[in-house]
């Protein structure tokens, strides 16, 4: 069985320690006994006792607080319980010892190689959490690079939706026909499609939004798209106004709709945009054929929504011709 080379560290970190505590604590008594070796012996099981112990209570306060926002919780509890446990089991173990050779605690130095054992343990735990904190950060970092990268690459799709020759050709195509025919109607798509790319504009550099604003641009959208398709488009909103503040993410409501309405291959009976008080936003969608069209195109707004809250972005099937998605809304409160 191959050690490792922490568990190696730690053996001989423990063994310097038992062979250096004996002449830095004036242990000239242990059991009656001069002999160096048996204060060294003593002073490593010591050692191994405090290194072991701090070293599992450090390693509980890094699975519960695992965050680098966690910093001063994990560190303050670990230092509290590390002393606590250390001055434990050093008295524990003088106690022991006395009790085995019927001697008084007032023969061995107590106090003096309780101070130490203190010190030596928080410096050792100072080097792990720092070592803990410096390996977080770095980790944070290269997630923020990669949900940087991820997010320029799921923008650069949205805006592709919005900005492709093929849906522009038909904005223009349509108000091309309604000036000949209908003109009020021309100068409303047309005020309509400049605050559509106008929001586009203004919202891509920001990571979270209103859910209300957001409607309202989608809303704009949708209305441009039925104007091309020339028929209504299966939507119905169910959204209270206490839901309205909540947070989103830009585009993520247009980013599912979008190629769900433009496919031509699979049946859409409705539409149904509602929320929770959860709080979560659904998506219920009706039809026959959706959920591998669904699980294709979810994945980059699943890892964007992972980064902003600890709730998933699910798909639930409740039946043959119905899929539902849970968007997660984020509460004002949330700092970004």
């Amino acid at each position: 069985m191959k050690i490792s080379r922490a568990v190696i560290v730690r053996l001989m970190v423990m063994i310097v320690l038992g062979l250096i505590f004996p002449l830095i604590t004036n242990l000239t008594k242990v059991g009656g006994q001069p002999l160096y070796w048996l204060k060294a012996l003593y002073s490593f099981l010591f050692a191994f006792a405090i290194y072991e112990g701090d070293f599992q209570i450090v390693k509980f306060f890094r699975r519960r607080y695992p965050n680098i926002g966690q910093t001063r919780v994990r560190t303050i509890a670990s230092m509290v319980s590390n002393s606590l446990y250390t001055l434990a089991i050093v008295f524990l173990g003088f106690w022991l010892i006395t009790l085995h050779y019927g001697a008084s605690l007032k023969a061995y130095p107590v106090t003096e190689v309780m101070l130490i054992s203190l010190f030596v343990s928080m410096v050792i735990g100072a080097i792990y959490e720092s070592n803990y904190f410096l390996g977080r950060w770095k980790q944070t970092v290269v997630e923020g690079e990669r949900l940087k990268g991820e997010k320029v690459s799921s923008e650069y799709e949205i805006l592709k939706q919005q900005v492709n020759p093929d849906f522009l050709f038909k904005s223009l195509q349509v108000i091309e026909e309604l000036i000949e025919n209908e003109e009020e109607q021309a100068l409303d798509y047309t005020e309509k499609l400049s605050q559509t790319y106008r929001y586009i504009l203004q919202q891509r550099d920001e990571e979270l939004i209103d859910l209300k604003t957001e409607i309202d641009y989608v809303q704009k959208y949708l209305s441009l798209l039925q104007k091309q398709l020339g028929q209504p488009l299966p939507i119905q909103w169910q959204i209270d106004s206490e839901a309205e503040y909540k947070r989103i993410i830009p585009f993520s409501l247009q980013y599912i709709l979008s190629p769900i309405l433009a496919n031509n291959t699979h049946k859409l009976s409705q539409i149904t945009i509602f929320h929770k008080p959860d709080p979560l936003l659904g998506i219920r969608i009706q039809g026959i054929g959706w959920l591998g069209v669904i699980q294709e195109i979810l994945p980059p707004l699943q890892e964007k929504y992972s980064y902003f809250t600890n709730q998933p972005l699910d798909i639930a099937t409740t039946s043959e011709e119905e899929i539902e998605i849970w968007m997660p809304l984020i509460d004002t409160q949330i700092q970004v």
